[in-house]
């Protein structure tokens, strides 16, 4: 395969430009962008619940979109099906994330706000999750990350697609995991490809996952100075 369109090899990701405590008001906060894709992020809580007692936090996502963010989001901007898989999806990894049991009776809420979307979308909005959720001083069991992949008509295989890259796929492969704990948390697909193809797709997303964990770090150590 020739260099991807943006110049990339097909194993290559775009290096995110990553910052933290960007919000005021927020316990917590985050600004992602990779390519053409731009997310915000804030995190409020731990707070108290109302009603009966729970051992356990709970954790509340709401993903939303601003109205330049994309072509596909100006007729339906907020709960299309899309977003509502994307809130849910988010909220499974951060309610597994979260060490629920240090916060009791306690909701943290978690709010995305996508400026622009140019692809990867969810592995982002996870990446910013994760950075908000470390600057609020959530306790974490590790910080979740996630990767995508796409399988092109001629078999060859990229990571971290562009959104033209995930048009143009013949399937796309999704990983999120607690690379520290081994453990991976969900996988997800569209498409069709072999098994082969799909098991190969896995193992270049949870690579990928753990090289992203390597950045989350470093910019926790550099910015929390």
């Amino acid at each position: 395969m020739t260099k991807r369109a943006d110049g990339r090899e097909a194993k290559e990701i775009i290096q995110p430009n990553c910052k933290i405590g960007t919000l005021t008001g927020a316990d917590g906060s985050s600004y992602v962008e990779r390519g053409g894709t731009k997310i915000l992020c804030s995190v409020h809580g731990p707070r108290q619940a109302m009603g009966d007692f729970d051992e356990k936090a709970q954790v509340n996502v709401k993903w939303s979109t601003t109205t330049f963010a994309g072509e596909k989001y100006t007729r339906l901007r907020e709960q299309t099906e899309e977003s509502w898989h994307i809130s849910s999806g988010l909220e499974e990894v951060f309610t597994y994330s979260v060490i629920l049991e240090s916060y009791p009776k306690s909701i943290i809420d978690i709010s995305f706000v996508v400026l622009e979307d140019d692809g990867c979308i969810f592995p982002l909005s996870v990446l910013a999750g994760s950075l908000a959720l470390a600057n609020a001083g959530i306790e974490l069991h590790d910080v979740p990350t996630c990767a995508s992949a796409a399988i092109m008509s001629d078999s060859v295989m990229v990571i971290d697609p562009s959104e033209n890259e995930s048009h143009m796929a013949q399937a796309a492969i999704s990983v999120t995991a607690l690379t520290a704990h081994g453990t991976i948390l969900s996988v997800q697909q569209t498409g069709v490809t072999s098994s082969t193809q799909s098991e190969a797709a896995i193992k270049l997303c949870y690579q990928t996952c753990d090289s992203i964990r390597n950045i989350v770090r470093k910019v926790l150590e550099e910015q929390s100075k």
